[in-house]
């Protein structure tokens, strides 16, 4: 099973990430192939699939719909 291992963001919650920091997990992002990102997402439990896919329908019919962030963010929160 692949393993995924990157150093995560040293900024606290709710404050903005320096641009510094922000530029080096960009780089770091970049090494993943598709591969990698398959032989993980193969390794994940069906119900948590199930959830992936269902957030990411729930965000694009949000999105079309044209929806605020606040309304987006209390569709995913109910």
């Amino acid at each position: 099973m692949l393993m995924i291992f990157f150093d995560l963001s040293k900024s606290g919650l709710g404050e903005s990430m320096p641009s510094e920091e922000r530029k080096r997990l960009s780089q770091e992002a970049r090494k993943f192939t598709m591969g990698d990102i398959s032989e993980f997402m193969e390794g994940l439990p069906r119900d948590m699939l199930t959830v992936l896919r269902t957030d990411g329908l729930l965000r694009s019919i949000i999105s079309k719909l044209g929806a605020s962030q606040r309304i987006r963010l209390l569709a995913k929160c109910k």
